[in-house]
């Protein structure tokens, strides 16, 4: 697995394993995870434990805003899970308590983190009575295709979620007693999520929202690092059928062979997607089968455009006759048609649109190598100002003290007249910022005024557009509390040391 994106790891599996040899500027962390379920997951706990805590910060504020639960709601709802898990899934379960002791967490939160897709969409607010429409705050969209064809058979994804959740991204480098070695691209504190093991299985997320959540069924993350201890996809389709899915998912499963399926879940159900003609499988956030009886909304609009947009280059790339390698399909991942409803969605959004693409990952299942390519920020837009020459107040020249800045005019007995037309240009509208620019600072963001740490997490979903500007009355004690939450979430806050050093 190669990866470009400042932390870096050189590891490999073995000859025949999956290896990793990274490229520098790779954001992820790499950790070596190894021996008994629950040492695994103490070795993770304890590597990261402040990506761990920044993990659980952010679902926090965001599952109880996408689902209208309180925390204790959404604890409860997780300890629905537990004894399914610690009956079908012990080492799994253990792998949990062991993250939870060594990041210092309780076992509740991470068990809360590895069933985010059963809280975040089966018991989304859209669901409840009198809701017609998706959260505001609707934003997991990814892009998937697994594509065989000559002997080759290659699985890439990009992954997009919201900026914040960028830093928490870790790669689990899995070496677990008597069974297979793996790569994992997940999150901190969370088991597995995309990635392949020494077999050349392979499996990547999408994800769907659909109504129900089964607690006697296997959690989305749960099954996607289950698969990784299958040889073949058809063990792995077996298996999820055999067990089920708790919630609704795409996820979509293929082999050294070619053999690819993409299995769409719900709680009550699973379909699954076959390749086509040219031995390919395509799919994004929403379902492409028919689920009898499943409440499903699309929550990403352009989820059919990505569909049939990376149907296209897929189908031009096998008829140009190029062969299915690791950098052909990774190119296909950076079209950024119909941004930012594209593929490839910019680090840097507008409001509207609240996810970005974080990471691309290609895996070759033949090789068993993969590249991970962590996505660029855009360049921040250029700050236009119409008018260049600062407007200077009338007679500043001839008075000291007539200050440079500007004032407007209050009565019209003057060269710059108030309502009349005089001999020296008066500033009106249109004569300053361009729109798109208009109250933009240098760093690309503006700014909005906050007080407290409720008003910092209304920042949640627009950490690319506004920066908090803590208001000049708030205590220190506040200001403190308020950039520490700001931290968590990932908010800009434009003066952090205002006050603190006057009152210190």
């Amino acid at each position: 697995m190669s990866s470009n994106g400042t932390d870096s790891a050189n590891g490999t599996n073995g000859a025949d394993g999956p290896s990793l040899s990274p490229e520098p500027e790779l954001s992820m962390k790499v950790i070596k995870i190894a021996g008994t379920p629950y040492n695994m997951g103490y070795q993770h706990g304890q590597a990261v434990p402040q990506l761990v805590k920044g993990t659980l910060d952010f679902y926090k504020a965001f599952l109880t805003s996408w689902s209208g639960l309180s925390w204790t709601e959404i604890q409860q709802h997780a300890n629905g899970f537990v004894p399914y898990l610690q009956r079908e899934w012990p080492d799994f379960y253990a792998e949990m308590e062991g993250i939870a002791s060594g990041s210092e967490q309780h076992v509740v939160d991470i068990v809360c983190l590895n069933v985010r897709t059963e809280v975040a969409f089966g018991l989304s607010k859209a669901f409840k009575k009198g809701a017609s429409t998706a959260p505001e705050a609707a934003s997991d969209g990814c892009t998937s295709l697994a594509w065989a064809k000559d002997g080759r058979s290659i699985l890439a994804q990009n992954w997009d979620w919201m900026a914040p959740q960028r830093n928490n991204l870790v790669v689990l480098q899995g070496t677990p007693d008597n069974l297979p070695r793996f790569f994992s691209c997940t999150e901190a504190g969370i088991i597995g999520k995309i990635g392949f093991n020494e077999y050349g299985v392979g499996v990547l997320l999408n994800a769907i929202a659909a109504k129900g959540v089964d607690p006697t069924k296997t959690p989305v993350h749960v099954a996607l690092r289950n698969a990784l201890q299958f040889k073949t996809t058809a063990e792995v389709v077996k298996d999820f059928r055999l067990k089920g899915i708790a919630a609704a998912a795409h996820i979509l499963v293929s082999d050294a062979s070619g053999d690819a399926e993409g299995v769409e879940s719900s709680a009550f159900d699973i379909e699954v997607c076959e390749k086509d003609n040219i031995g390919a499988v395509v799919h994004s956030n929403h379902y492409l089968k028919e689920h009898k009886d499943v409440e499903h909304f699309m929550f990403l609009q352009c989820s059919p455009d990505r569909v049939e947009r990376i149907d296209t280059l897929v189908h031009d790339l096998a008829t140009s006759g190029a062969e299915p390698t690791i950098d052909n399909v990774q190119a296909l991942f950076s079209d950024t048609e119909g941004e930012p409803k594209s593929i490839c969605k910019p680090v840097q959004t507008t409001s509207l649109e609240k996810s970005t693409t974080l990471f691309n990952i290609t895996m070759d299942l033949v090789t068993k190598k993969a590249k991970l390519i962590m996505a660029a920020s855009n360049p921040h837009p250029k700050i236009v100002k119409k008018h260049r020459k600062a407007f200077k107040r009338h007679q500043s020249d001839r008075f000291d003290r007539v200050g440079e800045s500007w004032r407007k005019p209050k009565g019209i007995d003057s060269c710059v007249r108030r309502r009349f037309r005089g001999t020296i240009r008066m500033p009106k509208i249109g004569y300053g910022s361009a729109k798109a620019t208009k109250h933009m600072m240098p760093s690309g963001h503006k700014a909005f005024l906050v007080s407290n740490t409720e008003e910092v997490e209304l920042l949640l979903m627009h950490t690319k557009v506004f920066a908090a500007e803590i208001a000049h009355n708030v205590s220190s004690r506040k200001r403190l509390a308020i950039l520490e939450r700001a931290k968590a979430l990932g908010v800009k806050v434009t003066n952090p040391a205002g006050r603190l050093s006057l009152q210190a």
